[in-house]
């Protein structure tokens, strides 16, 4: 759970299996498991009590607390430097997910049929592209150049692209074989696929039209692909061939 609270709101009074909470005016994050629920505080003050209402204890700010079921007061302890820290967390997520370069918005596809993006300052919805009717799974997923299109290359080989403010996403069957293995570049700018075939084929990705254009055809039988920014450099792992790895250098227009 995270609350922030306001001067003017009344107190906010949470009870766990542990304690009682008592907030107000105050930004804090409360972390509830099965032997212990824990309480972080980044600004502001709050009460903890025990469920019997004895020991209470006064949290300030930057410091957090752990309350079991043994009758004894817990002692504030300072936030450690560097720690992560649950933000947000989003129902409807899917199979796979994307943070746009900025890391203000991400991204999840859902079965390759649903898109859905939030923002990740406030936990706002931004954007849903939902029932595309496409079976495949997302096997690839990334945000192109802006944070306001994302593409994505599903298992069977349908790329998608998707404007945030579009409740639907535009697909294009790029070959009619499953695929091996797939792999979308960092800015979301070309794809690459290696087909059952033996066949590896770069894409580049037009965001603005939407469009997808075929600039490289490699052969190869790859079990893991990975593409520079810029895709001027392509990562072939394969097996069966000295399990080597291969960097190809594309010259792309």
């Amino acid at each position: 759970m995270h609350a922030a609270l306001h001067a003017a709101q009344p107190p906010l009074i949470v009870t766990t299996d542990h304690a009682r909470l008592v907030a107000q005016a105050t930004r804090f994050r409360l972390y509830r498991e099965e032997k212990a629920s824990r309480v972080e505080l980044e600004e502001g003050k709050l009460r903890l009590e025990g469920r019997d209402g004895l020991h209470p204890v006064e949290v300030a700010e930057r410091l957090f607390v752990v309350a079991t079921d043994e009758p004894a007061p817990v002692l504030p302890q300072p936030l450690p430097v560097g720690q992560c820290r649950l933000r947000h967390t989003f129902l409807g997520a899917g199979e796979a997910v994307a943070l746009s370069a900025d890391g203000r918005r991400v991204v999840a596809g859902i079965g390759g049929r649903d898109f859905r993006a939030w923002d990740t300052a406030d936990g706002k919805p931004v954007g849903a592209a939902l029932g595309q009717g496409n079976a495949e799974r997302p096997s690839e997923l990334s945000f192109t150049g802006s944070a306001d299109t994302v593409v994505s290359l599903g298992n069977m080989g349908t790329a998608s692209l998707w404007k945030l403010t579009d409740p639907r996403a535009s697909q294009t069957r790029l070959r009619d074989q499953d695929l091996r293995c797939a792999a979308v570049s960092g800015d979301g700018r070309w794809l690459a696929q290696c087909l059952r075939t033996g066949e590896i084929t770069v894409w580049e990705v037009d965001a603005q039209a939407p469009s997808l254009s075929l600039r490289q055809t490699l052969t190869g039988k790859a079990v893991r692909l990975a593409l520079s920014s810029g895709g001027r450099q392509l990562v072939v792992g394969q097996w069966g061939d000295g399990n080597t790895v291969k960097v190809w250098g594309c010259k792309l227009p």
